[in-house]
């Protein structure tokens, strides 16, 4: 470079603390978004990248298309419905997203301790979510009941007993490990939700009846839909948050309030567009 800047008297006049700074108003102390030496306001790469993640992020979005499109299909045709027996592939396939949520939870992370998981809080959330999967998919595989509760009980201390003896994986490679397991998930609880307010559901009330109740403002209508609001966060919680933060412990508060809100309008929208062809 040609016209380098060159520390002067000239220069340095009328610029408070330049003279002995370096260069005169570029890289000075407390002068921030330049790089050099002293300069403050430079954050680390690393540590950008993380808090400027973006309210939603890939998997939400693959997870809200899986349960606004492919869910309800799936359940319409019988399949991934909770705790139905004699599918022995369902049964297969949704121990092997168990598997590998497992595999996730006992790995630790190699990215440093910006992306370290947040284990201490969504440990129990999602021991409760991995024991009703795993229930799931023994009842698909016509497991006998009383062999169930002790193998799932041996695997999770299987899993605490190994936890800190396996390689470390990066965030991404956990993230992948989680995914399946948590649509998996999604498709489950789009079968009970269908299996119980759907056409010819347990509760004898459809997802449009319980939409013109709330339209008219039916007495009681309101309350059902709290419920099913408050078992939907309950779930999400379980499913979706615990294994998630397990495999990349991120998200402000506002963020997963933003996730839950897609995951949930992402229920409706399924449940309209196969309402509304008949299926």
């Amino acid at each position: 470079m040609t016209d380098a800047i060159e520390p002067s008297a000239e220069g340095a006049q009328g610029v408070p603390g330049a003279e002995g700074a370096g260069v005169a108003g570029v890289a000075g102390p407390g002068i921030s978004g330049v790089a050099g030496p002293g300069v403050t306001g430079v954050a680390d790469p690393g540590i950008s990248r993380l808090s400027g993640l973006s309210l939603v992020r890939v998997e939400d979005i693959l997870l809200a298309a899986w349960i606004a499109l492919a869910a309800p299909l799936i359940a319409r045709a019988g399949s991934l419905r909770p705790f139905e027996t004699g599918r022995p592939v369902e049964g297969v396939l949704i121990l092997a997203g168990v598997v590998a949520a497992l595999v996730c939870l006992v790995t630790g992370t190699s990215d440093g301790a910006a992306r370290r998981p947040a284990v201490g809080g969504s440990i129990g959330p999602l021991t409760g979510g991995l024991l009703l999967v795993t229930f799931a998919g023994f009842s698909a595989l016509d497991a006998p009941s009383n062999l169930v509760m002790p193998i799932a009980v041996a695997g999770i201390a299987l899993v605490a007993l190994v936890r800190l003896r396996v390689p470390s994986l990066p965030s991404a490679a956990r993230r992948a490990l989680v995914m399946p397991f948590v649509l998996i998930s999604g498709s489950l609880f789009w079968g009970f939700i269908d299996a119980v307010i759907g056409p010819g559901g347990a509760s004898g009330v459809t997802a449009g009846q319980l939409r013109d109740a709330l339209i008219g403002g039916t007495a009681g209508a309101g309350n059902v839909a709290l419920a099913l609001l408050a078992f939907s966060a309950v779930y999400y919680a379980m499913l979706v948050y615990a294994p998630r933060q397990i495999a990349d412990g991120e998200g402000s508060p506002v963020a997963w309030l933003a996730r839950f809100g897609l995951f949930v309008a992402s229920v409706l929208l399924g449940w309209g567009w196969v309402n509304a062809i008949g299926l």
